[in-house]
């Protein structure tokens, strides 16, 4: 068997904004030295439910094969997490 290949140009997506969920401030990424600190900061959660998750529909809740998405600022992630989070302090940098 004989196989050909051929060079394919990649497409590449590049994330270039992002939405905060729940105050609905918006950061966009800039090139060079204009670069924002707060566009680094940003907490991104994607999650796929598999079997036995929880799931009620009547409810609203999500569940088997669902996927949840949650993009939270710095100051909407302490708001909404910060009761829960446990913080590690590393002072190296």
């Amino acid at each position: 068997m004989t196989q050909t290949f051929i060079s394919v140009p990649a497409t590449k997506e590049e994330l270039f904004s992002i939405t905060c969920d729940k105050c609905g401030k918006e950061s966009k990424k800039e090139h060079g030295l204009g670069t924002t600190m707060e566009w680094t900061q940003y907490l991104s959660i994607s999650k796929l439910y598999g079997y036995w998750s929880n799931r009620d529909v009547t409810q609203g809740r999500y569940g088997d094969g669902d996927t949840i998405h949650i993009d939270l600022c710095q100051k909407c992630t302490f708001d909404v997490l910060g009761p829960y989070l446990r913080v590690e302090n590393k002072n190296d940098y």
